[in-house]
């Protein structure tokens, strides 16, 4: 997690969040957080439906928190929809890698057929 969450006055998701898929198809987010916190518990640990696309909900302290990857996949925004001063994003330090290789070899495949067909061409 970055620094952009105004621990001063809010409770702000910190360090390293893990975001994983449970069984009965849900999600489930889980991590330690800091701040202006109500009370001296740390530890985080959200579960909710999986989402379908990029964007999940998630109810935390009474404000709902709109939890967003990046298409890139390289990022997780986690904006407070009610203070926005109370947001934050993290980068994404890990993935599914077996996924991740199946996109990159469809994408070097694919690339292969263009440069082919522009060379035949």
């Amino acid at each position: 997690m970055d620094n952009t969450c105004d621990r001063t006055l809010c409770c702000c998701l910190s360090n390293k969040i893990i975001i994983f898929k449970t069984i009965n198809n849900q999600i489930q987010l889980s991590g330690s957080a800091s701040g202006a916190c109500l009370d001296s518990s740390t530890s985080v640990s959200l579960t909710q439906t999986m989402p379908i696309g990029f964007i999940l909900l998630l109810e935390w302290y009474g404000q709902t928190i709109r939890v967003i990857m990046g298409q890139d996949n390289s990022y997780v925004a986690f904006v407070n929809t009610n203070i926005g001063y109370c947001s934050g994003t993290a980068l994404r330090t890990s993935y599914n890698t077996g996924r991740m290789n199946t996109i990159n070899l469809y994408l070097t495949i694919s690339m292969l057929l263009i440069l082919i067909s522009i060379i035949e061409s």
